[in-house]
């Protein structure tokens, strides 16, 4: 039973590359969200360029 759910849980927790994002739709995304992102850059008082790069 446990190698049953183990196989399972592999399958459907299987790592996938991420798909490429449309250029437009990415930048549409990032006009969005880098007013935030600098917002929350001021509060921490740090550049968080993980969270720019992750688009």
């Amino acid at each position: 039973m446990s190698c049953e759910i183990n196989c399972r849980t592999r399958v459907i927790l299987k790592a996938a590359s991420k798909p490429q994002i449309d250029p437009a739709a990415r930048q549409y995304l990032e006009q969005i969200y880098a007013p935030d992102i600098e917002k929350l850059e001021t509060l921490l008082g740090q550049k968080m360029p993980a969270l720019r790069s992750s688009w």
